[in-house]
C-alpha cells in the first residue's frame, strides 16, 4: 500500500522552532491532506512554533488502494431504508444490504481488509515520524484521530512527546457499546436543541419539550411511511432525514438555525427544503461509509448473531427513544464485516509515554464526554480538560479557555491543571 505525505504547513512565527505536529481530522475515513489544505488559519497559533504536518490514512485519500466498495445504486439502498427496520421486509431488507456491503467489500479488497485497523495506521504514523527525523511525536487528534492517537501511545510510548486527544474515544468499547452511548448524547444533543428552540423567532417547534420531540419524531414517521421523491428523483427516507437531525448536532452554530428552518415546511408537509439540506454538506452521519466500518468494524469488535439486532433495537428504543433504534440497526454492519482485529478492545495505559492532554465537551452528540474521562483515567500521564458547551470538537470552538490551554501546552508545555473544566 502506498501511505502519501504531503509537504506540511511550515512554522510561520518568529520563535524558536519547537518541531513538528502531526494532526489527524478523524472519521475515520477522512483524508487527512485535502483536510488540512482547507484549514485556512485554524492552525495559525500553533504554526508559530510547529510545522503542521498530516497524511491520508490506509484507505483513504491518496493512499492506495482507496477503499470504495459500493456503486451509487448500493449507496442509495442502504440510505433508503427506514429509519429503524420493524416489518419483516424491512428487516429482511437491512439483513441483505449489510451481507451485501461486507460482501462487496471483501471481493473488491480481499486481504488488504485486514490491514487497515487503527494499529496499522498507528504503525505507518511512527514511519512518518522517522521520516520527518523526529526522535519523538507530537500529536493532535480529533475525534476518531484521539483513538489514533492513544494507540500510537499504547504502542510506542518512549516515541511521544506533547500530545492532545480533542472529543476523545474510549478504546476499551466494543461498536456496540460505542453506538449504545453515541444513541444516548444525541438524544440529548436533540433535547438540548429543543429546548433552545423557543427562544429564537424562527422556531417551528412546539414550547412544551416532549411536544416538540413528538413533532420531530413526527417528520421522520411520515417519510419512513411514504418517502418524499424530489423532482428530480432523489430520495428523502427516514434514515436520511434521521441521519440529517443527527448531524445538525455537531455544529449547533450552524446546525441548529438549519435543521429550525427546513423543520418547519417539514411539518406543514413540504418535504423539499429537508430534501436538499440532506443531500448537502450538512449531511455528516453515513451509513454506507465503506472506510470508516473498514476500520472500527475490525477494531470494535461485535458478535456475529445478525438475528439479535430485533432484540436490541426494541430495548435501546426504550432508553433515548429518538435515536436508540436505529443505532441499533447500525450495529449490523459490523456484524456481517468479514475481517476482524485479533487485538480485543481494551484499556490504554500507555506507560512511559509524555502527557496526554484529553479534552472532552460535555454535550458531543458524537463522542460523549464520558469517553474523554474514562481515556484519561486509564491513561498513565492523562490529563482531562472539559469544556461545558454543545457539539463535535472544542479546540476552535470552545473559546479562549479551551485554545489557550492547548495551546500553553504545545507551546510552553504548561498543562492545565488537572479536571479543568471551561469556561472556568
Amino acid at each position: 500500500m502506498d501511505h502519501r505525505r504531503r509537504p506540511p504547513a511550515p512554522a510561520t512565527g518568529p520563535g524558536a522552532h519547537l518541531g513538528v505536529i502531526v494532526t489527524n481530522p478523524g472519521g475515520p475515513g477522512i483524508a487527512g491532506i485535502p483536510d488540512l489544505l482547507a484549514s485556512d488559519d485554524f492552525f495559525d497559533p500553533l504554526r508559530t512554533r510547529y510545522d503542521i504536518v498530516t497524511f491520508d490514512p490506509r484507505g483513504v485519500g491518496a493512499s492506495t488502494p482507496a477503499l470504495q466498495c459500493l456503486d451509487a445504486m448500493q449507496v442509495a439502498a442502504i440510505r433508503d431504508q427506514v429509519s429503524a427496520p420493524t416489518s419483516a421486509q424491512e428487516q429482511a431488507l437491512a439483513f441483505a444490504l449489510a451481507r451485501e456491503h461486507g460482501e462487496a467489500c471483501e471481493t473488491a479488497f480481499g486481504d488488504d481488509l485486514a490491514f487497515l485497523g487503527t494499529r496499522d495506521v498507528a504503525r505507518d504514523m511512527d514511519v512518518l515520524r522517522a521520516a520527518l527525523g523526529a526522535e519523538q511525536l507530537d500529536y493532535l487528534g480529533f475525534s476518531y484521530g484521539t483513538y489514533l492517537g492513544a494507540t500510537y501511545a499504547e504502542m510506542f510510548p518512549e516515541r511521544t512527546d506533547r500530545v492532545v486527544l480533542d472529543s476523545a474515544m474510549n478504546p476499551a468499547n466494543s461498536y456496540e457499546r460505542l453506538r449504545y452511548d453515541q444513541a444516548l448524547a444525541q438524544q440529548a444533543s436533540i433535547e438540548r436543541f429543543v429546548a433552545d428552540c423557543p427562544t429564537h423567532d424562527d422556531c417551528p417547534l412546539a414550547a412544551e419539550p416532549d411536544a416538540a420531540l413528538a413533532q420531530i419524531a413526527s417528520v421522520v414517521a411520515a417519510l419512513d411511511a411514504e418517502p418524499y421523491v424530489g423532482a428530480d428523483q432523489r430520495v428523502l427516507s427516514g434514515s436520511r432525514a434521521q441521519q440529517l437531525i443527527g448531524s445538525s448536532m455537531y455544529t449547533p452554530e450552524a446546525g441548529w438555525p438549519a435543521l429550525r428552518a427546513v423543520l418547519g415546511p417539514s411539518l406543514a408537509g413540504d418535504f423539499a427544503p429537508l430534501l436538499a439540506a440532506a443531500y448537502g454538506p450538512g449531511l455528516l452521519v453515513n451509513p454506507a461509509d465503506s472506510p470508516y466500518l473498514a476500520v472500527l468494524c475490525h477494531d470494535l469488535q461485535v458478535g456475529r448473531d445478525a438475528a439479535r439486532t430485533p432484540i436490541l433495537a426494541a430495548e435501546w428504543q426504550a432508553a433515548p427513544p429518538l435515536t436508540g433504534a436505529g443505532r441499533a440497526w447500525s450495529v449490523l454492519q459490523c456484524i456481517e464485516w468479514p475481517r476482524r482485529s485479533h487485538v480485543a478492545p481494551a484499556p490504554f495505559a500507555a506507560s512511559g509515554s509524555g502527557d496526554i492532554l484529553v479534552v472532552g465537551v460535555t454535550g458531543d452528540p458524537a463522542t460523549p464526554v464520558a469517553w474523554a474521562r474514562a481515556l484519561a483515567g486509564m491513561l498513565r500521564h492523562g490529563h482531562l480538560l472539559e469544556w461545558q458547551g454543545d457539539g463535535h470538537i472544542a479546540y476552535g470552538r470552545g473559546g479562549s479557555c479551551v485554545d489557550d490551554a492547548i495551546e500553553a501546552f504545545f507551546l510552553d508545555g504548561v498543562l492545565p491543571p488537572d479536571g479543568t473544566v471551561c469556561p472556568p
